[in-house]
């Protein structure tokens, strides 16, 4: 036998070795399982066992053995961009949904626990829809910024409109420099 065809089988068997003492280890660590006749991956050092499919986080009855407080909560369930929220994780951490260019404006940051900590997500609220107070709702439920309406009809400038005191909020036709739009102008 050759030295080239020696060195390839010691590889060969190597690498056997390697991949038989891996899949040993996954079930002596409990990463593969069976449960229910079916064969699982499971990662117990990851927090993933402590979410939800959403990333929603646990309550506390639905926590881990090691423990028994949640590794993360939030206050509208998870990933939820139609209802305020506040996630909070174990290390006292805290980030709320907010509308990060202002409230009558089209994204969200949509906090939200996912491996046992919190994240902050930016997207759009869906058409309709303006994120006000860290959450999207219909544009008619909300009042707004006055010159944040885009695409105003006459009326939702002075209906859902808001300027500082002493200013209202007016309907502006659309001329050759501007699109239609709402100001504030003096009262």
């Amino acid at each position: 036998m050759k030295k080239q065809d020696t060195n390839t089988l010691m590889l060969g068997i190597i690498l056997l070795l390697i991949l038989f003492l891996g899949i040993f280890f996954m079930f002596r660590w409990g990463f593969i399982v069976k449960e229910d006749d079916k064969w699982t991956f499971n990662c117990p050092m990851s927090d993933d066992s402590n979410s939800d499919a959403n990333g929603s986080g646990v309550s506390a009855d639905e926590s881990n053995e090691e423990s028994s407080e949640p590794t993360c909560a939030d206050t509208d369930g998870g990933d939820n961009i139609y209802v305020f929220g506040t996630c909070t994780d174990n290390e006292g951490t805290v980030d709320s949904d907010e509308c990060p260019q202002g409230d009558g404006t089209e994204y969200i940051s949509e906090a939200y626990c996912l491996d046992g900590g919190c994240y902050g997500l930016s997207k759009p609220c869906p058409d309709e829809y303006w994120c006000w107070a860290g959450e999207c709702v219909k544009y008619a439920e909300t009042e707004r910024a006055c010159t944040s309406i885009w695409n105003p009809s006459q009326s939702e400038c002075s209906i859902y409109g808001v300027c500082e005191s002493g200013f209202s909020c007016v309907y502006i036709q659309a001329d050759l420099q501007f699109p239609e739009r709402c100001e504030c102008m003096p009262i």
